[in-house]
């Protein structure tokens, strides 16, 4: 499970593009809890919602208890994922 917390933004999507990429490449289940997130950037967006194009299809990728206005954020953006996606937002 990958915990955010703060800010996630240009600053520091990368570090989560580098984790999600380990838990791709160990072929494990990557389980995204956003429940301490305060903020997120069109940067952090495009990480998650690459996260889920590049395991969409898969159920290898969960993203679970974000904040009501970042559910709400999420619930407007158009994503090419396709397939079970286990999610307490639908990206």
């Amino acid at each position: 499970t990958l915990s955010l917390s703060g800010e996630l933004d240009m600053s520091n999507a990368d570090v989560l593009s580098q984790e999600v990429k380990r838990g791709i490449e160990a072929d494990a289940r990557i389980v995204i809890d956003l429940s301490a997130l305060q903020f997120i950037d069109s940067a952090g967006i495009h990480r998650l919602v690459k996260a889920t194009e590049e395991l969409g299809g898969t159920n290898r990728l969960g993203v679970t208890r974000p904040p009501p206005d970042i559910a709400r954020l999420f619930s407007v953006i158009p994503t090419k994922a396709e397939g079970p996606c286990s999610s307490d937002i639908n990206l």
